[in-house]
């Protein structure tokens, strides 16, 4: 069945007359009967009347007439979605990432929601060594990874160069000094730690371990931002992603002090945004990539 078969149909049914109906839709006569009657052969149905002069609907011509009526509405109401879809108006995009990953997106999103308001942004909680098998399902749009993934489905966008810092609370005695520290001036120190045992973390252990200096964590808390607050509140000092404090340390609610041995721990990493390639993606992912490109820039 042919929605312009349809389109005919509707419109001698309405004008009671082949004639007029192939006026207004610039068509012969007899290209408007041949329509009629695939119907007709499609549904094994007479649905027009013509014994009189003008054809009248049968029973069964009135319930495809109401029916026809439905499909036309809806056929405009989806060429007028997809039109929304391909200029911006209308779109859903899923993001994964960690607890840190989010952060160097939100810039992003804040600017591409100014731009598009319409689009619908939904940013889920996923381990990192999820998101490539997800991309590859289309359960989401973008992955944020600290990892490089050699898979050539996927393309990548650089997000942020990140790092790890000791930060302490503003008034701390060692903020009294512009110098770098060694390590072993944080024996003393009490430190505040994510709940997590994670890469990272073993690896400031190791190292504390290595310079014989006892790393006093006198608290584990579910996430970075009680951690920062725990800070704030003169509790205690903390080793943490720089992208998770930078915003507090430009406000000057925490300061970050030079440690030099933690340079040792090269624990640099590049936060990416992961895709696949730019052909299978939507038209709301495609205006995002553009967004973090002019961000970046």
């Amino acid at each position: 069945m042919e929605f312009h078969d349809l389109e005919v149909f509707v419109t001698v049914a309405r004008e009671k007359s082949f004639s007029k109906a192939a006026k207004i839709m610039l068509r012969t006569q007899p290209a408007i009967s041949l329509s009629i009657r695939r119907l007709e052969d499609e549904f094994n149905e007479k649905l027009f009347d013509r014994s009189s002069k003008e054809p009248v609907l049968t029973y069964e011509g009135e319930v495809l007439f109401q029916y026809a009526q439905k499909l036309l509405n809806m056929k405009d109401e989806v060429f007028q979605a997809i039109s929304e879809v391909q200029e911006l108006h209308r779109g859903h995009l899923k993001i994964g990432a960690n607890e840190i990953g989010v952060l160097p997106l939100l810039d992003q999103i804040s600017k591409f929601n100014r731009n598009y308001p319409n689009i619908f942004i939904e940013v889920m909680r996923i381990h990192s060594r999820d998101i490539p098998r997800m991309l590859s399902n289309h359960e989401i749009d973008f992955g944020v990874t600290s990892f490089n993934n050699p898979d050539p489905q996927f393309e990548s966008k650089l997000l942020y160069d990140d790092r790890i810092c000791c930060v302490v609370y503003p008034e701390h005695e060692l903020t009294q000094h512009s110098t770098t520290f060694s390590i072993k001036r944080l024996r003393n120190e009490r430190f505040a730690a994510h709940q997590s045992k994670s890469f990272y973390r073993s690896q400031v252990e190791k190292l504390f371990e290595r310079y014989q200096v006892p790393l006093h964590i006198e608290i584990e808390l579910p996430n970075i931002e009680s951690i920062k607050i725990y800070i704030e509140n003169k509790n205690a000092i903390a080793i943490l992603p720089l992208i998770s404090v930078a915003r507090e340390i430009n406000q000057g609610t925490l300061k970050e002090i030079k440690i030099k041995e933690i340079a040792e721990l090269q624990l640099e990493r590049k936060i990416q945004l992961l895709y696949r390639k730019s052909e299978n993606l939507s038209h709301s992912a495609r205006a995002f990539i553009n967004t973090v490109d002019t961000e970046i820039l």
